[in-house]
């Protein structure tokens, strides 16, 4: 038992040693924590969106062949329940998708060639421009598989179903892109509190209202279906997922310090809460259109 307590002080004694001495950031690199007691952070949260670029890769790209599979099939296909406008309206939808699916697995094949983010601000603004197109993406694969749906004539509990999904994907990826964002506060930060958390949910909530404009523009008819209408969604929506290729292209000019000050002011947080506005704007063209909404 003497001999065991021996053994675990010494572990402990150079596990204490090599944390103050890692300048390169080694023990990190393998997951293990390196903070000494004088930087006071927590190191409970070191999810690192640079190791996970990789991943996000293949993820856009496998959602990208399934678009373009569903591209395939619509135009393709004799069989159309819809009528031409309604036709017309979900290709545009699957376009964009398709097209929003390939910038997102560039931008992310980009970040992966970036160093660990871990403590890092320049790396997670990069991952924000990334999963905004991720998320963007997402939402109109899910609407216009609503609308493929609704082109082969399924029942109207099916196309339910699809809206649920399409609702489902709105919260899912608010949530979780705003996330990406403020993810170096959390690192930084040696409490999580309520402060901090509201500044993950409020910006994480503005693409939600997206639901709710889109459910009253339908109901009351101030969005309904138009060649004009998906014209517009076409050109915001690959306006947006341009702009967010431009922010990264300038963010990869830009040094951590260049960064760092846009998460201890305002505008850094104006231009997220922007970024998620824009979200909602178009969520809600999608949802106020979606089929069989009634």
């Amino acid at each position: 038992m003497a001999t065991t307590g021996s053994v675990g002080s010494h572990v402990h004694l150079v596990l204490g040693v090599l944390e103050e001495n890692d300048s390169q950031g080694y023990l990190n690199g393998i997951g293990m924590a390196t903070a000494t007691r004088d930087k006071g952070h927590r190191f409970d949260f070191q999810w690192d969106i640079v190791k996970s670029a990789d991943s996000f890769v293949i993820l856009a790209s496998i959602l990208a062949a399934f678009a373009f599979a569903a591209l395939v099939i619509l135009t393709t296909s004799q069989q159309h329940a819809g009528s031409a406008l309604e036709r017309t309206f979900a290709i545009q939808v699957l376009l964009e998708s398709f097209f929003s699916l390939v910038v997102a697995s560039f931008l992310f094949a980009v970040l992966s060639g970036s160093g660990s983010a871990a403590m890092h601000y320049l790396p997670f603004a990069e991952g924000y421009a990334a999963s905004w197109t991720l998320g963007l993406s997402t939402v109109q694969l899910c609407a216009s598989a609503v609308w493929l749906l609704q082109d082969y004539g399924v029942d109207a509990a099916v196309l339910q179903t699809g809206r649920y999904i399409v609702y489902g994907a709105v919260v899912i990826t608010s949530l979780s892109v705003m996330g990406v964002a403020v993810a170096p506060l959390f690192q930084h930060s040696e409490r999580v509190d309520r402060t901090l958390v509201a500044r993950w949910l409020a910006p994480g909530a503005l693409p939600l209202l997206g639901v709710l404009v889109g459910w009253l523009s339908h109901g009351q008819h101030w969005i309904v279906l138009s060649s004009t209408l998906g014209s517009w969604l076409a050109g915001t929506a690959v306006a947006a997922v341009l702009l967010m290729a431009l922010v990264t292209g300038i963010l990869e000019c830009l040094h951590e310090d260049d960064v760092s000050p846009l998460y201890q002011n305002a505008k850094g947080y104006g231009l997220m809460s922007a970024s998620a506005l824009l979200l909602a704007a178009l969520y809600a063209g999608y949802i106020a259109t979606l089929p069989g909404l009634g």
